[in-house]
């Protein structure tokens, strides 16, 4: 009887190190865990309707356009963000330079007042974007 199983285990482990089962021993362990993810999916939200507002069903296109509207103006919230972030690491350089003697005040009054100008211009132009895509 000891042989018939073994022929039936070819290249399989019938126990862990430990002596518990092992893999081959265990079969309910992927039926369990694809219960267990059914039951997880169960719990999950809607999907947002578009900024723009709900789109028809079966209207694949629309869906795509309004989603894709929403990804443009993300898009330029994020340059938006990374123009603040190039303007404020300007003066924060610059500043290092007036604690070094290499600036003046002026220098760091002069970075900030043109990054505040930069800044403007960049979230006026995405604003105006985002309005004329809609």
């Amino acid at each position: 009887m000891e042989r018939t199983v073994d022929k039936l285990c070819v290249g399989r482990r019938r126990s862990g190190r430990d002596g518990s089962p092992g893999r081959a021993a265990r079969p309910w362990t992927a039926a369990g865990a694809l219960l267990g993810a059914v039951s997880a999916r169960a719990g999950l939200p809607d999907v947002a309707d578009p900024s723009t507002g709900a789109v028809a069903d079966g209207d694949f296109i629309g869906m795509l356009q309004a989603y894709g509207l929403d990804i443009v103006v993300l898009g330029g919230l994020g340059l938006s963000a990374i123009a603040l972030l190039v303007v404020a690491k300007n003066v924060i350089s610059k500043y290092s330079m007036v604690a070094d003697g290499r600036a003046t005040w002026g220098e760091v009054g002069m970075h900030g007042a043109v990054g505040v100008v930069l800044l403007v211009i960049v979230i006026f132009l995405a604003t105006q974007a985002a309005t004329v895509l809609t």
